[in-house]
């Protein structure tokens, strides 16, 4: 008997979040942070900090992510392609 398996797909805004706690987790990473000090560092609530660490996408905003971003010492480009008719 054969599985279905399943295929999940994101969405472009749920990609966007990714990319924003892939770079939020390897500043982290990189400067050897503890959970609680990346928290005050990042001047967020112990809620956010968890939905954080445990990748929760739901739990966060596009724009609280960037804020953490900039609050991390980060600097953010973004590009806009045309989309083609």
């Amino acid at each position: 008997m054969h599985q279905k398996s399943e295929i999940s797909f994101t969405s472009p805004a749920e990609d966007i979040k990714l990319s924003l706690l892939n770079a939020l987790t390897s500043w982290m990473d990189n400067g050897g942070f503890l959970p609680a000090e990346a928290v005050k560092k990042l001047g967020i609530s112990d809620q956010q900090g968890h939905a954080l660490l445990q990748r929760e996408t739901d739990a966060l905003t596009i724009d609280v992510l960037v804020d953490m971003l900039l609050r991390a010492g980060k600097h953010i480009h973004i590009t806009i392609d045309e989309s083609l008719p």
